[in-house]
């Protein structure tokens, strides 16, 4: 509840700083002060259901700022109209956050980011590769000359987290309109994991967890 007041009053006071300034360097420094109650100081996340955003690729940074501003003025929108190949998502803190947020402060953001060291949570084991792993390693392998740049890194990325993007996408996979407050749709990513196990989900997840983000 702290936590969450403490977001809350960061959304009031960054709309206030917004409003009465232009951009400039000491607002991506605001900016980027806010961020740090969730993701923490150089984008490493304090929470495991937070996703670490340090060394994640700039553009898939940019495109989901942006496929949050888009969707926080749909608040109960057909599935439909939230799914493209690239995928939408939605959220309540971070929707609100990115309406204040120019294209030119969400590029600066992304590129901040991605500038950052990552780090694996060595206190995984390392986890063996498994038959149901093979498929994502087709988009999510961490070779940079064969991916695409807006496909997101998975390596060294918070276990708990992943598995809850997992469910994600598969509920928007079931339903024909986006329920809840937070949403997540990618067409491909939903007909990849519709039809796994919560064990095979949570294997995947430790998969990806474990292995070093560089």
């Amino acid at each position: 509840m702290k936590i969450t007041s403490r977001i809350l009053i960061s959304i009031i006071l960054i709309t206030a700083w917004f409003s009465v300034n232009a951009t400039s360097a000491a607002e991506i420094d605001y900016i980027k002060a806010v961020c740090v109650s969730c993701h923490g100081a150089n984008g490493i996340a304090k929470s495991e259901l937070t996703p670490n955003l340090a060394g994640q690729r700039e553009k898939y940074l940019a495109k989901q700022l942006r496929d949050f501003r888009k969707s926080a003025n749909r608040p109960t929108p057909q599935k439909e109209e939230l799914t493209d190949i690239g995928g939408k998502r939605r959220h309540p803190i971070m929707s609100t956050i990115t309406t204040r947020l120019s294209d030119g402060q969400i590029e600066e953001m992304a590129r901040y980011y991605s500038s950052q060291a990552c780090r694996s949570k060595t206190k995984l084991d390392q986890a063996k590769s498994i038959p149901k792993v093979t498929p994502c390693l087709a988009c999510h392998d961490e070779n940079e000359t064969t991916h695409e740049p807006w496909v997101p890194r998975l390596s060294g990325q918070n276990k708990l987290y992943l598995i809850n993007q997992i469910y994600a996408l598969r509920i928007s996979a079931e339903q024909k309109y986006a329920q809840g407050s937070s949403l997540r749709s990618h067409p491909l990513m939903e007909d990849k994991i519709k039809h796994l196990s919560a064990f095979e989900i949570e294997t995947i997840a430790h998969y990806f967890a474990a292995r070093k983000c560089r």
